[in-house]
C-alpha cells in the first residue's frame, strides 16, 4: 500500500508500506469549512452565551483584536470580523490588530501593533492576580474599549496552553511574566503550577474585561473545521469537544518509527510546532524507536534550542536557561525529551549541518525517509502532528 503525505507549506511525499506494516492516523476527522467568511459571520451573529457582536460594540469604540501566532488563514478571518464591526459602525481606524513578538507579513488594513514584551513604555498596568503577580499588558489592550481574542483551542493539558484567553495573557504580557509561564515548575508541583497559571489567566481576562473570543478548530494544513465565537468559557468547552472528535486517536500498538508531519503556511513551520509534533509521537513510540518529522522549518534556532548541541550535557545546558526561559524554552525541552527516548530525524529547510549539530539526523528528501521506513518495523504516520493526540489502546495515559 502506498501513502501520500502532505507536509510543509506545499510539499508531499509517497511512502510504501514497510514490512512491519503502516498505520496512518487519518486526521482530522470532519470536513473543512467551505466558506470561511460566511462561517465567521454566522458565528459572530449567534455567539455562544453572548449577544451578537454587532450588539456588543458601538460607533466610536476602540477595538483591539489580539491574534494568536498560529492562527490559520488570519487575513480571511480578520476581513470577515472587521466587516461585521464596520457594519456595526466601528471605523477601521478604531480597530487595532495586535500581534505577538516576531510576527511578520501584512494581514489587514487596520493599524497593526507588534508586541514588544521587553519595552515597559509599551505596557500598561492592569492590577494583580490572585497569586500576587502584577499584570502588565500591551497598551493596545489596556486602552481598548473592546478586546476580542482570536486563537486556536488546544486539547486539555497541552503543553504551553492556558485556555482560550491565553492568547491575551500571557501572550501580550511583560517579558518577566512570559518567562514565568514558560517555566511553571518554579511554583510547586506541575498540577499546582498549572492550576495557578490558569487562575491568573482568568484573573487577567476578567480585569481587562475580555470575555468575547473568536476561535477556530484547525483542520489539515491551513484548513478550518469549525469557527466558534462567544463567551470564552463556553467557547473553550465546545472547542475541546470538537478537538477531541477530530484529533484524538488510539492505535493497537507502539511503532518503531513514527512519521510526524507539520503542514500549513510558513507561519505554521516553527520550532514550537516541531516541539508539539515530537511530543505527540512519544506516547506511541516503541522503546529505542525513532521519530521522523517532515516540515518546512527554516527559522534558525533560539538560544534554548541551541543548547541541544551539547549532547550528553544538554539537560545541564537547558538548566542554564530555566531562570530566564527564552521564547524557545518549551520546544527545547520537548526536543530534549524526545532525543532521550529515541532518534529524531528531521526533513526541513534547515541546513543539514545545523540539524546534525543539534543532535538530530537530517533527512534530505522523501526517498531517504522511505529507505528509513524500510529499515524499521511497524510504522505509524501522524498527519497534522502539531494538533493530534494519539494513545495506545489499553495503555493508561
Amino acid at each position: 500500500m502506498a501513502f501520500s503525505l502532505r507536509y510543509g507549506i506545499n510539499s508531499s511525499l509517497t511512502l510504501d508500506a514497510p514490512s512491519g506494516g503502516l498505520t496512518v492516523c487519518d486526521s482530522p476527522r470532519g470536513a473543512a469549512v467551505a466558506d470561511l467568511p460566511a462561517a465567521v459571520a454566522a458565528a459572530l451573529a449567534a455567539p455562544l452565551d453572548y449577544p451578537p457582536l454587532a450588539q456588543a460594540v458601538l460607533p466610536g469604540d476602540k477595538v483591539t483584536l489580539a491574534l494568536a501566532p498560529d492562527l490559520p488563514r488570519p487575513e480571511v478571518l480578520l476581513a470577515a470580523l472587521v466587516a461585521v464591526l464596520a457594519a456595526a459602525g466601528v471605523e477601521a481606524a478604531d480597530i487595532t490588530l495586535l500581534r505577538t513578538e516576531g510576527a511578520t507579513g501584512e494581514i489587514g488594513p487596520s493599524p497593526t501593533v507588534t508586541h514588544a514584551p521587553g519595552q515597559r513604555d509599551s505596557l500598561g498596568f492592569l492590577g494583580s492576580t490572585s497569586g500576587g503577580d502584577e499584570i502588565y499588558l500591551n497598551r493596545a489592550l489596556a486602552d481598548a474599549d473592546v478586546v476580542i481574542s482570536l486563537g486556536v483551542p488546544r486539547l486539555e493539558l497541552a503543553a504551553g496552553y492556558y485556555g482560550v484567553q491565553g492568547s491575551v495573557y500571557p501572550a501580550f504580557a511583560d517579558a518577566k511574566t512570559q518567562a514565568r509561564y514558560r517555566n511553571l515548575d518554579q511554583r510547586g508541583t506541575p498540577a499546582e503550577a498549572l492550576r495557578q497559571a490558569r487562575s491568573d489567566v482568568e484573573d487577567a481576562a476578567r480585569q481587562l474585561g475580555s470575555q468575547f473570543t473568536l476561535q477556530v478548530v484547525p483542520g489539515a494544513g491551513d484548513d478550518v473545521l469549525h469557527v466558534l465565537a462567544g463567551l470564552s468559557g463556553s467557547v473553550e468547552r465546545r472547542g475541546r469537544e470538537l478537538l477531541q472528535a477530530a484529533w484524538t486517536f488510539d492505535v493497537p500498538a507502539r511503532a518503531e518509527l513514527v512519521i510526524a508531519a507539520i503542514a500549513g503556511s510558513a507561519e505554521r513551520q516553527t520550532w514550537h510546532a516541531l516541539g508539539r509534533a515530537v511530543t505527540a509521537a512519544l506516547p506511541v513510540l516503541a522503546d529505542d524507536g525513532a521519530i521522523a518529522v517532515c516540515c518546512d522549518l527554516a527559522a534558525l534556532p533560539g538560544p534554548a534550542v541551541e543548547s541541544l548541541a551539547f549532547g550528553d550535557d544538554r539537560r545541564a545546558a537547558l538548566r542554564h536557561w530555566k531562570k530566564h526561559a527564552p521564547a524557545d524554552f518549551l520546544p527545547a525541552l520537548q526536543l530534549a525529551e524526545a532525543m532521550e527516548r529515541g532518534r529524531v530525524y528531521l526533513l526541513s529547510r534547515l541546513d543539514e549541518t545545523l540539524v546534525e549539530e543539534l543532535g538530530m539526523a537530517a533527512i534530505a528528501n522523501g526517498a531517504e525517509l522511505a529507505r528509513l521506513a524500510t529499515r524499521k518495523g511497524a510504522c505509524l504516520v501522524l498527519p497534522g502532528a502539531d494538533h493530534v493526540r494519539v494513545t495506545v489502546r489499553g495503555e493508561e495515559t
